[in-house]
């Protein structure tokens, strides 16, 4: 387990970092997925036989919806639900966030190995191996923190049931 967010942040300051940086990551990949949609680049790429990119849009926009509805559960506990139980559900919906972002980066390997240039392809698998690489980070420092809140919630729910248990 990690200390600290990125070698320098508290974990918990860290752990609302990550929840608003995935909020402003899942918002911008909705915005820019339903602008593409929108555009006459794209309705002239179906146009061309390219239905696929429908389904890719799609699964995207629904992908990034999740990361959203995830990050802003994060942000709810962290903010008003410090819970150990809640933090655990939270530790694994950022796992679940982490599967998102690797099933939308092998979709975007495999239509940009399908349709597009090699230079495209390289930048793709660059961005996508950090993304995978930072997720991987994010998610073991949200379950590093609600693992260390758990150890700290623990003795002090032992001592109040030996109370509860002398009355």
């Amino acid at each position: 387990m990690t200390s600290q967010c990125c070698y320098c942040i508290p974990l918990k300051a860290g752990v609302v970092f990550i929840s608003l940086l995935w909020l402003i990551y899942g918002i911008y990949g909705i915005i820019s997925n339903v602008m593409y949609f929108a555009s006459p680049e794209y309705v002239e790429l179906v146009r061309k036989n390219f239905e696929i990119f429908n389904g890719y849009i799609i699964t995207a926009i629904i992908l990034y919806g999740l990361v959203i509805i995830g990050s802003a559960f994060g942000l709810f506990v962290i903010t008003f639900a410090n819970t150990t139980r809640m933090l655990l559900i939270y530790s694994k919906i950022a796992y679940g966030i982490l599967t998102i972002e690797i099933i939308s980066r092998i979709i975007s390997f495999v239509i940009i190995i399908l349709y597009a240039s090699p230079v495209l392809l390289t930048y793709v698998i660059v961005g996508g191996v950090f993304t995978i690489a930072i997720s991987i980070h994010f998610s073991m420092v949200i379950s590093s923190y609600a693992h260390r809140r758990g150890k700290k919630e623990s003795p002090i729910e032992l001592s109040h049931s030996k109370i509860n248990d002398n009355l």
